[in-house]
């Protein structure tokens, strides 16, 4: 497992990358955080971030490169 390996991160099965886990918006960016439920991670807009913030983890385990420099 290498930490920059999205692969190694296991997601909701409900999850997808181009929508929102909580309301199903599809356009725009998303965040990625930790359900604290099913500790899994999953992708959230502003708004379900906002208002559910509860319901999730900012998962910080992954580090966090300098600007500019690209990760391998």
């Amino acid at each position: 497992m290498t930490l920059f390996d999205d692969d190694s991160y296991e997601f909701h099965e409900m999850d997808s990358k181009d929508r929102c886990f909580r309301c199903g918006y599809s356009s725009g960016s998303f965040f990625v955080l930790r359900q604290v439920k099913s500790m899994k991670m999953v992708h959230l807009c502003e708004e379900c971030l906002l208002t559910g913030i509860s319901d999730y983890y900012l998962d910080n385990t992954r580090p966090w490169s300098p600007k500019g420099k690209s990760r391998k």
